[in-house]
């Protein structure tokens, strides 16, 4: 570009090209159907006309008028108004109409051509002098098709005039606006009663002016969150209207969006129209309410039909309803910018014909000025009354919410609940009983956001719990819980009676009492409401209403699942070929058949389906016994998430008058009655609850360093017990004959010396002899060091007797730690489910049965059953006392040895251990010169030695150990002739390799061994060459 070589001019520089704007790609004339080109424009108008049902005579004729909108009906127009025929719905009188235009057509074409045949008759009997000339041909023929062209305009627009004027003679009764609105004698509505309904309003909506202006808020998310209020009247008769001004446009700041986060839209909306009695505040998508927007559209439910123009800032906008029955347009909502007309009148959904509709109007991001009456700011072309003009007898005052207290205070309710006992079914009968309440929680906040039309990427429907559902629509402001913050500072600023629907803060006092303060005692009457006990009838039979709808809609989804699911699997059975047409005529007729044995099958069980479905459709869905006995239905979405009611559970209590309270009612059952469930309550949690916020505590630490010195000091004392057996068997002499002396003396003399060192050999290993290790009771042992002969009690300990001595003392210390330290009498232990979780939380790593070879706890526990027990109830039982010697377990862990052996040697293999074990960390890669050499026999261990494993070390385990085919692997037996295997190295007696990879460390692992030798958890020294378990040897 521009002289650069190989790139392009960096955007913003002088030499940069100018951009040009990227034209969109323009939209196709036609639409292909099946292959066949049909005119857009009629088929999209078609399907508009559509939606609402069948296609009149009146949308007829606006599809014909649209083909004439040229030069004529083309040949793809004919085609594409006999295809609408065919495949939309359309009245009788309708269809006879567009055949008729068509037929009328078809006569034109044929007369066009009768004429044209017979000029090209009377061209051929015509004299020789009378034809033209040859070399004239081509003028007469441009001639003749000149005229034929403009004689065609002039009759196309003669017959477009005459379809216009009878368009426009079938229209008028439409076109031509109602009359002016007759005198009325009628007493009048008072002007103060037609008034905004501002404690009905959303929160964020406030008026100035008297009522004629309308502001929201645009800061703390409310930016994305529409405004609503009503009037407090509603129209039941006659017809009225009422007008809007955008005033402003507001352009509030967003800041903090995340890179590719789309900004809900449109930015400034604006809807006016008419709802229920009963609706919200809020003009939505609802079957109660119909309304236009600023985008031209009008809106009932779902379907969104562009009806007129946009309107925009400074245009008065008139809405008029009509409810004038047997008058021109009864029943139906029109819509006026600057007194003119702007779309034809719409006819109100069925739903709504028959009901009071009360003016209504919801805005973002604009402010809006307001006019009810009694004169219009804009004139429409008729006389037409407005609200604050209206006859009494055609309206109805509503109900307007006042202070609920008697003493002129508004009232802020606090419910107060368990969890998932029916306290949002309660609140949700009370507010359908008592409309004059706001409700103030983060699920209206959520249906707040669901009317504001906002994207959230998981539904609406999907909550965490009830009480805190969770935002999720990648906004900062909403995520980040800012909007309810905004919400919680204005709420004491709204003159309303209102609900703080907080599960969990209204159950723990201090958040409560948090709570309280924020409404000032001058302008609240602040009541907690406790719904606890046994509720009345009325709210028992409503519930099982509740339920039996659930159910119902519960079976209709099932069915409709299995209807979809049927009908898949034919449509994949039809598409399926019955036979391939690379194989064989031979294999395509057996193919052939068995496909049409398996058709057949498939027909039959399909059929048998369809007949099996067959009567759970007339079933009736009904509760059963046990559903109608309960109080309470079970919601699909808890009202507290899982974490939350086990960090605060034990906190709950009910409300008292010192934390603030005028009032407190129990609208089930009295206050014994009350704080007897909720104690109840509380006790069963804490079988089942975990206590998240438990941390281990300085005693837990002080006795856990003190076991595992223990370990430390008893695998050291084991390690060199056989490190000193294996010295002293390799550092004793070889007896020679020795050389013959001249001297006879010195010879007697040490052939005499020779026999008393061999009597004294065996007179030590006679008394070593005399002990049988076996035979000794371990408990009666004064020193579980020395059990005579020098050896430690636990000489023979394998991997597996550490592993089960470390899991003894530390399922001990756990189940004493977790008591101390919760320090709570109603909990001295928890569930077997708990066990893997506070495992974790007080040793810092995982713990599973699967690690033992085991597959329940149970299984586990009867391995150890002199240390802990499962009881009745799940619990995790502790059988030890606290303070029992820690020389206990490793006595324990010896008789089991032991035993474990007898029953081996027996033949019972199941006795067998059979742990697993993680295997060895890579050997690190050596750089040129082998490092083993240069570290072997140096006292102080290398950085290489202490990243690998020693020589014969057993490698580190995981928790829970690994298998005891690797002790063999893993035994001391002296290295080959050569030193370690190499040639060429120095021949001396064997030395004891350097400590193990896993051996002393800052922070000890499960079941450590001692500083020379020692492995991961249980790790113990490897036996001797041929292996060993129990201290029996085996040798193949």
């Amino acid at each position: 570009h521009l002289g650069f070589k190989g790139q392009g001019a960096k955007a913003g520089s002088p030499r940069a090209p100018a951009s040009f704007p990227v034209m969109p790609p323009r939209k196709s004339a036609y639409r292909q159907i099946q292959g066949v080109k049909y005119d857009r424009d009629l088929i999209e108008m078609a399907e508009g006309f559509a939606k609402d049902g069948q296609i009149s005579d009146a949308e007829a004729k606006k599809l014909w008028d649209s083909a004439l909108d040229g030069p004529g009906v083309t040949p793809t127009e004919r085609r594409t108004l006999e295809y609408i025929m065919k495949a939309h719905k359309i009245t009788d009188k309708a269809a006879g109409y567009l055949k008729g235009q068509l037929a009328t057509l078809d006569g034109k074409d044929k007369a066009e051509s009768a004429e044209a045949g017979a000029k090209d008759e009377e061209m051929k009997d015509a004299p020789a002098d009378e034809k033209p000339k040859a070399e004239e041909g081509d003028e007469v023929k441009e001639e003749k098709e000149a005229a034929d062209s403009k004689a065609k305009e002039e009759e196309e627009d003669g017959f477009q005039a005459e379809e216009d004027q009878r368009k426009a003679k079938e229209e008028e009764p439409k076109r031509v606006e109602e009359e002016d609105s007759a005198s009325d004698s009628r007493p009048k509505i008072a002007a103060s009663k037609v008034q905004l309904d501002l404690a009905q309003a959303t929160p964020n909506l406030m008026a100035a002016a008297e009522g004629k202006l309308l502001m929201t808020l645009c800061d703390g998310g409310l930016q994305y969150m529409l405004a609503g209020v009503r009037t407090s009247v509603g129209v039941k008769s006659g017809r009225y209207m009422f007008e809007a001004r955008i005033f402003e446009t507001l352009h509030p700041m967003e800041t903090n969006l995340p890179r590719g986060t789309r900004t809900p839209g449109p930015r400034h909306l604006v809807r006016l129209g008419f709802s229920t009695v009963k609706s919200s505040a809020l003009l939505d998508d609802g079957a109660d309410s119909v309304y236009f927007d600023n985008e031209g559209n009008f809106v009932h439910q779902k379907k969104r039909v562009r009806v007129a123009r946009r309107f925009s800032k400074d245009e008065v906008v008139a809405v008029l309803l009509n409810l004038d029955a047997g008058k021109p347009n009864a029943n139906t909502v029109s819509l006026f910018c600057d007194g003119r007309r702007v779309c034809e009148p719409q006819p109100l959904p069925e739903s709504l014909v028959g009901q009071v509709l009360v003016p209504s109007i919801s805005f973002k991001n604009v402010t809006l000025q307001v006019n009810f009456g009694p004169t219009p700011k804009v004139p429409l072309p008729f006389k037409c009354r407005m609200i604050q003009d209206a006859a009494a007898a055609d309206l109805e005052v509503l109900d307007t919410p006042g202070p609920a207290s008697k003493d002129g205070r508004y009232e802020v309710l606090f419910p107060v609940g368990l969890p998932d006992n029916g306290l949002y079914d309660w609140l949700d009968q009370f507010l359908e009983e008592n409309p004059k309440y706001t409700e103030l929680s983060d699920r209206k906040i959520l249906d707040w956001c669901r009317q504001s039309q906002l994207f959230r990427q998981q539904g609406f429907y999907k909550r965490s719990s009830n009480d805190k559902p969770g935002m999720g629509f990648g906004i900062p402001a909403l995520d980040d819980l800012t909007v309810q913050r905004t919400i919680s500072s204005i709420a004491p600023a709204l003159k309303r009676n209102l609900v703080v629907m907080e599960m969990k803060a209204n159950l723990v006092p201090s958040e409560r009492k948090a709570l309280v303060d924020c409404f000032p005692r001058n302008e609240f009457k602040r009541v907690a409401v406790v719904a606890m006990g046994e509720p009345p009838a009325s709210y028992k039979k409503k519930v099982q209403e509740l339920a039996l709808a659930d159910k119902k809609r519960k079976v209709e989804q099932e069915k409709h699942k299995k209807a979809e699911e049927l009908m898949r699997h034919k449509a994949q059975r039809d598409r399926q070929p019955k036979s391939s047409w690379r194989r064989g005529q031979d294999e395509e007729a057996k193919e052939k058949a068995d496909g049409d044995d398996e058709d057949g099958e498939q027909d039959a069980e399909m059929k048998e389906g369809e007949e099996a479905a067959a009567p759970e459709e007339e079933k009736a869905v009904e509760l059963t016994e046990e559903e109608k006995a309960m109080w309470h239905r079970k919601l699909e979405t808890p009202d507290l998430a899982a974490p939350a009611l086990a960090k605060a559970f034990a906190n709950f209590a009910l409300p008292e008058q010192a934390e603030g309270f005028d009032e407190i009612r129990y609208v089930w059952g009295n206050a014994d009655k009350c704080g007897s469930q909720l104690k109840d309550w509380i006790l069963e949690q804490k079988k089942t609850q975990r206590v998240e916020d438990l941390e281990p505590s300085s005693w837990f630490t002080e006795k856990y360093s003190a076991w595992q010195a223990a370990v430390q000091e008893w695998k050291k004392r084991q390690t060199d017990s056989k490190d000193g057996s294996r010295r002293s068997r390799q550092d004793t002499p070889k007896k020679s004959d020795g050389a013959k002396d001249d001297d006879e003396k010195d010879g007697e003399g040490a052939e005499k010396d020779e026999k008393e060192g061999d009597k004294a050999e065996d007179k030590e290993a006679g008394k070593s002899m005399e002990i049988d290790e076996d035979d000794i009771d371990v408990f009666a042992l004064e020193d579980v060091n020395d059990i005579g002969n020098g050896k430690p009690v636990y000489a023979n300990f394998a991997y597996e007797d550490w592993t089960l001595l470390s899991l003894r003392y530390e399922l001990h210390l756990l189940m004493h730690a977790f008591k101390h330290d919760l320090d709570d009498p109603d909990r001295p232990t928890f569930t077997e489910s708990h066990l893997a979780y506070y495992f974790n939380k007080y040793y810092k790593k995982s713990f599973s049965v699967k690690f033992f070879g085991m597959d329940t706890f149970e299984e586990l526990a009867a391995l150890i059953k002199e240390n802990v027990a499962i009881n009745e109830k799940q619990m995790v039982e502790a059988l030890l006392p606290v303070d029992e010697p820690l020389d206990k377990f490793l006595r324990l862990t010896e008789e089991h040895r032991r035993e474990r052996q007898r029953c081996i040697d027996a033949g019972d293999e199941t006795a067998r251990l059979k742990f697993s074990k993680a295997a060895p960390p890579p050997r690190p890669p050596s750089g040129g010169k082998d490092h083993r050499d240069s570290d072997r026999g140096k006292g102080s261990r290398g950085p290489m030695q202490r990243s690998r494993p020693g020589y014969g070390a057993p490698p580190p385990p995981a928790y829970g150990g690994g298998s005891r085919s690797s002790r063999r692997c893993s035994s001391r037996s002296p290295p080959p002739r050569g030193g370690y295997g190499e040639k060429g190295s120095q021949k001396r007696p064997y030395a004891p390799p350097p400590p193990g990879y896993g051996g002393q460390s800052k922070q000890a692992r499960y079941g450590s061994g001692p500083p020379r030798g020692g492995s991961g958890y249980g790790g113990g020294p490897p036996p001797s060459s041929g292996g060993s378990y129990g201290g029996r040897s085996y040798h193949r």
